[in-house]
């Protein structure tokens, strides 16, 4: 541009060749875009084709999400449909022992699916007493932050004691979680631990509604 500047101050160029000026001034543009504005123009390319590499990563995240979701549901609706002859069979329930190892038997067709363990913690038939159900919630909690070397610190301590203790699912992290069963034949926590995957709220609701179906049945 200052090349043209300078033709017209040594009056090489006639303001009335507009031709030569248009000819002159797009020759100034492609070599300003294809020299100097080329490392510019690669930048917003690289910045757009990331942003749609990014868009296209979630998208596959989302839709494996779903089809993990998707394998969880048919494993539930599979148990659900044998679930009557099941359940059925069972009559030899008289102790917290029994309702325990056949609670477990029952849903371990749908934890054995996705490698989760279950340990079963009992509480207090009364749940009227509330300072001894969450006396024994206490008790649940620290054992098990023994057992599955947890750190609750004391404010972790009260905040899971009284989700529980308001029959709330509690997640430690995705890797353990606790879900109260109230009124049923035994009021019980049920911590669930994933040795693989991460437990995620499908896996609550339906290991919940299994435990209802068992309670309801035997």
């Amino acid at each position: 541009m200052f090349g043209i500047i300078l033709a017209f101050g040594l009056r090489e160029i006639e303001y009335t060749n507009w031709q030569l000026l248009l000819q002159l001034t797009a020759f100034i543009i492609f070599v300003d875009l294809s020299v100097f504005q080329t490392p510019n123009i690669l930048k917003i390319w690289s910045a757009e084709f990331k942003h749609a590499d990014t868009i296209a990563a979630n998208a596959k995240e989302n839709e494996k999400r779903l089809q993990y979701m998707n394998k969880k549901s048919n494993v539930f609706t599979t148990i659900l449909q044998q679930a009557e002859d099941y359940l059925t069979g069972i009559s030899n329930i008289t102790s917290k022992n029994s309702y325990e190892k056949e609670l477990k038997s029952f849903i371990w067709q749908y934890t054995s699916q996705f490698d989760f363990s279950i340990k079963i913690f009992f509480l207090p038939d009364d749940l009227e007493d509330e300072d001894a159900v969450k006396n024994e919630i206490l008790i649940g909690l620290k054992q098990w932050e023994n057992i599955f070397n947890l750190s609750f610190n004391h404010s972790k301590l009260e905040e899971a004691q009284l989700i529980l203790n308001n029959a709330q699912v509690f997640a430690y992290d995705g890797k353990h979680v606790i879900i109260p069963i109230y009124d049923g034949r035994y009021n019980l926590l049920m911590k669930v631990t994933a040795n693989q995957e991460d437990i995620i709220e499908i896996d609550t609701t339906n290991l919940i509604n299994l435990t209802t179906i068992f309670n309801w049945v035997v």
